[in-house]
């Protein structure tokens, strides 16, 4: 486990808190810390890397560098997808693509799939696409350390802290929503969350090799909304609620502790005019400590839940086995199928989602 992931787990023991390790889904890892950005090493067990390959052994066709504008439907059926084909360098349109097919699957992700259904026009009778997206919002906190911390180094994210996170009891007064972790540690990533400007930013990157850097991500209730922009855009519009917003506090308030617990003789939570906290200080303001926007970034890593799936036709876009209701021959499988947060990252849930689906769509 790396030096940064140490520090969690110090802070995990000394405080006497719930924890543990993490497990990666990836295969061949080098530990180059650099995930969040892209594996050099191709160790990710990624869609391009696990599915792909079984699907063209299966006979599918792949067209790169191509767009999903719209999907083509008359007569109450979805009849193909129009698309527009793609410079590889430049990412300008050349020329419009059109793809008949008997079905049509949407797997365009919680933003892309929404937006491409609305931009559509393609019928809803429950009125909800696109209006109830989920994102795991998150705040941070930066410990400052006598030793080098070197948080960039090794696998991130490999031991959590659970203490915060008490999915099993979501409707418990006294349960919380919040699960802690390292937060990636790259260097224009740190750089970009650090606050700051000019010489203080740069005395705080001085420090750069000496932070650790704890997030709290929140399982979410608040529902956002996703629209088109044009013909390959996306807006989004979130904004945690009251109830969200306590849990972000307190995630905050939990990774300030940790980090403390951990031996930070110093800590920085990036506000707006950042505070910088000490271990004599008292912590439980920071417990009920306003979000406000402008005020502190938070930041959202998993959307999801924008065409949510339920069996009622008047409650939600598409049934249980991931077919539209309001549109023949039109499927969706991807994370915008979650009827809710899912308060985890979803990468092995939307796997074991596109297998339900195309179970259900090759019947």
């Amino acid at each position: 486990r790396s030096a940064h992931n140490r520090v969690l787990e110090r802070g995990v023991a000394a405080l006497g808190w719930q924890g543990g390790g993490l497990m990666h889904n990836r295969t061949g890892c080098l530990s180059s810390g650099f995930c969040e950005v892209g594996c050099r090493y191709n160790a990710k067990n990624n869609a391009m890397k696990v599915m792909l390959p079984r699907a063209l052994a299966a006979g599918a066709q792949v067209v790169s560098n191509c767009v999903a504008m719209r999907v083509l439907h008359r007569g109450g059926a979805a009849r193909g997808v129009e698309a527009v084909a793609l410079d590889p360098a430049t990412r300008a349109p050349l020329h419009r693509v059109t793809i008949n097919a008997a079905r049509v699957c949407v797997s365009a992700s919680a933003t892309g799939s929404a937006a491409l259904l609305l931009r559509s026009g393609v019928p809803d009778g429950s009125g909800v696409t696109g209006t109830t997206l989920r994102v795991h919002p998150a705040l941070i906190a930066a410990g400052d350390f006598d030793e080098e911390v070197r948080a960039w180094e090794g696998i991130p994210q490999s031991y959590e802290c659970t203490e915060l996170l008490h999915l099993d009891e979501p409707d418990d007064a006294h349960a919380h929503r919040a699960w802690i972790v390292p937060a990636f540690a790259h260097p224009i990533g740190t750089a970009t969350m650090v606050p700051g400007h000019g010489a203080a930013h740069r005395r705080l990157m001085e420090r750069y090799p000496h932070l650790g850097v704890l997030t709290a991500m929140i399982h979410d209730l608040s529902a956002g909304t996703v629209r088109p922009d044009g013909d390959m855009g996306v807006k989004l519009d979130y904004w945690p609620n009251e109830s969200d917003r306590r849990e972000l506090s307190l995630g905050l308030w939990g990774c300030v502790k940790l980090l403390f617990a951990a031996g930070a003789k110093s800590v920085v939570v990036p506000t707006r005019t950042p505070q910088v906290l000490t271990p004599h200080d008292d912590l439980e303001a920071l417990k009920t400590m306003p979000i406000e926007k402008g005020e502190i970034d938070v930041t959202a890593v998993h959307p999801m839940s924008t065409v949510p799936m339920g069996d009622d036709p008047k409650r939600a876009p598409v049934g249980s086995d991931g077919k539209h209701h309001h549109l023949d021959n039109l499927w969706v499988a991807d994370a915008s199928l979650f009827p809710g947060s899912i308060g985890v990252p979803p990468q092995v849930s939307v796997y074991a989602m596109g297998l339900h689906v195309g179970r259900a769509l090759a019947s």
